[in-house]
């Protein structure tokens, strides 16, 4: 079931933040800054500037995953494009990804989304989101200070 996140969840997307951190291997590489998030994750559900919509996936009354996303007039087309913030689905909920995925696509089409932008730091993802209709535009870098 994919319901609206509330300020309930913050402390939930948090944990979640900080699993990805662990599960994904990035522990060293992207570090998770708590109370940063916390405000990050309240502001962008409470958002009335943006337009944001976070999505939580639920089994059984558990949070299966997250999703938040961004819609904006792009500023190179001037179309409306939608853009993923965060995205996490834990692994001992199989389909949690997919789901908040094609939410996601479900929520486009309802808000005449053009473009669906959306970054991906694992294969394993990359072919879902390949599987889904989606095709690799840009590869991204990073580099710390």
């Amino acid at each position: 079931m994919i319901r609206p996140a509330t300020q309930a969840d913050v402390s939930a997307l948090v944990e979640m933040l900080q699993r990805f951190n662990v599960d994904w291997d990035y522990v060293g590489k992207l570090p998770i800054h708590a109370e940063h998030a916390r405000d990050y994750f309240s502001a962008f559900i409470a958002s009335d500037t943006w337009n944001t919509i976070t999505a939580i996936s639920e089994r059984d009354g558990h949070i299966a995953g997250a999703m938040g996303m961004l819609i904006i007039n792009s500023p190179f087309t001037a179309a409306p494009t939608l853009y993923k913030s965060f995205w996490y689905a834990k692994p001992e909920f199989p389909g949690a990804g997919r789901e908040l995925l094609r939410f996601a696509k479900d929520v486009a089409r309802e808000n005449g989304v053009r473009h669906f932008f959306i970054g991906s730091m694992h294969p394993r993802v990359s072919k879902l989101l390949e599987r889904e209709g989606f095709k690799q535009q840009e590869i991204n870098y990073v580099m710390d200070f």
